[in-house]
Formats: C-alpha cells, structure tokens, sequence
C-alpha cells in the first residue's frame, strides 16, 4: 500500500500545474518514487529544487531517490544540505545512518543514529543498530565516536568500550536531565558546532553544579577549540591568540555568571 494515494497523486499534480512554483513537487515526486517511476519522479524533484533550492523537503525526497537508484555519495550530499538547512531532521539523519551502513562505514553510522536516538529516544531501530555497533571492539572506532555519551538505551556493560574516563556513578544515578543535556553537548561537538557546545555545557554547569562529566567535556571542547585554532592559523595570516589559562579561568567564571543571572531573571518572570 502506498504512502500517497491515488487522489493525492491527482491533487499535487493539479496543484503544480496550476501553480509551477508551487512545492507540491515535493510529495509528487515522493509518490512516484514509491511507486518505482524513479526517472519520473527525478525529473520532477530535480526541476522542484531548481526553483526551491532551500526547500529541505525537497532535497529530502531527492537523496531517497537518489538512495534507491544506488547513488549513495550523491544522496549524502543532499542529505548533508538537508541537516544544514534543518539540523534537527531526524529522517535525514536516520537515512545517512542506512547509507553508511550500506558502504560498510559503521563509524559514520553510529553517529547518525546516536542522533536519530537523541532526537526520538523511542526508535527501536536506532536502538538496534547502536547495540549492535557498540558491541565491536573498541579499536574498530576513532576516539571521536566514543567521546559522546552513552545513551540511556544502551546496556551497562556496553559503556567500559569507550576509552575515556568516566564518572564512577552509572548514568542512572545522574542527577535527571543531565545525561539527555551532556548528549546534547556531545552532538554539538560532532557537528563543530562549538559556540552552541561551550554556551550549553555553562548551562550545564549552573543547573548541575561541578559533575566530573561536565569537566571533562569541558576539557575536550577546549582541546577541540585549539586544535581547531590551530588549523586556522594554517589558512590565515593573522589570528588572535589561544587564551591563556588564567584568561580562560576568567572567561567560564563570566559566562557562568551570565547564566546565572538569566536563570534568576526567568525565575523572576
């Protein structure tokens, strides 16, 4: 049984006819291609993008066509363009997972699905597959993997994998709330985006106090943030300078004391 049904296929097909800019082509193409009309339903998603080159949903469609007729690199692409625009689509996320797995690349799989995990904690199937991945040896994974937190789905024993330090407690003794935020910080880091990661771990800090998880991926976001520096000293002429440790200091006891006010001043509200 398909998705989109015949009367809907007519709709959409009125609607772009009438409407050439309309975005109908999105879910038109999306039927075609569960039908198996992949050509059709390309020609159609590919001259939707060209007026809508943003439109997320359509990129969307695009990679899943571009899926089934076996063009994986070019599918991630697209899929990549579709976390850009929207970084919290978990569809886009769970396919890049699939298409890893279908390239052998179970690192890259394991990151996307942590994310389809983080983002709907009900997915049996990212359950499944982060089991299953994160029951390989240690040594098959790069460090970067294995830094972000273990999800609460995931078994006890699972968790003496990742070659990091770790609080003695188990994560169901954290206090509640901590470990669904140190994910988000950790899924931040993946994405390089650090700004968001440093102003969500101070966060952090005020409402949990000083956890030795939050210290650690605090000492990780720093050699993050230089290393990244470092590179970028590599492109440009001039840089300012890593900050000291006694600036550093200086600075988290500023941003921690911004956090602080605003969590008076919403309590105020």
């Amino acid at each position: 049984m398909h998705k989109i049904d015949d009367n809907s296929m007519e709709r959409y097909k009125k609607i772009l006819s009438q409407s050439p800019d309309s975005q109908a082509f999105a879910p038109l193409a999306e039927g075609f291609r569960e039908r198996g009309n992949l050509q059709e339903a390309e020609k159609i998603v590919k001259n939707g993008i060209q007026r809508h080159p943003r439109f997320a949903g359509g990129l969307l469609v695009f990679a899943k066509i571009l899926k089934d007729q076996k063009k994986y690199g070019e599918a991630r692409q697209r899929l990549e363009e579709v976390i850009q625009l929207d970084s919290a689509n978990l569809l886009a996320y769970q396919i890049l997972g699939d298409l890893c797995l279908l390239q052998n690349e179970p690192k890259g799989a394991l990151k996307y699905y942590k994310m389809v995990l983080f983002f709907n904690p009900e997915s049996t199937k990212a359950q499944k597959v982060i089991q299953k991945l994160e029951s390989l040896t240690a040594d098959e994974y790069d460090e970067e993997v294995f830094s972000m937190a273990h999800l609460q789905t995931m078994p006890a024993e699972k968790m003496s994998l990742a070659p990091v330090a770790v609080d003695p407690q188990t994560p169901a003794k954290w206090p509640q709330g901590l470990q669904r935020m140190l994910s988000l910080v950790d899924a931040f880091v993946v994405r390089n985006d650090l700004s968001k990661a440093q102003f969500l771990l101070t966060e952090t800090e005020v409402e949990f106090g000083d956890h030795p998880e939050i210290q650690h991926r605090r000492k990780l976001l720093y050699n993050r943030q230089s290393s990244q520096l470092s590179r970028e000293e590599d492109e440009v002429e001039s840089l300012r300078p890593i900050l000291t440790r006694e600036t550093a200091i200086r600075d988290r006891k500023l941003a921690v004391l911004k956090s602080v006010l605003r969590v008076i001043e919403r309590s105020q509200i």
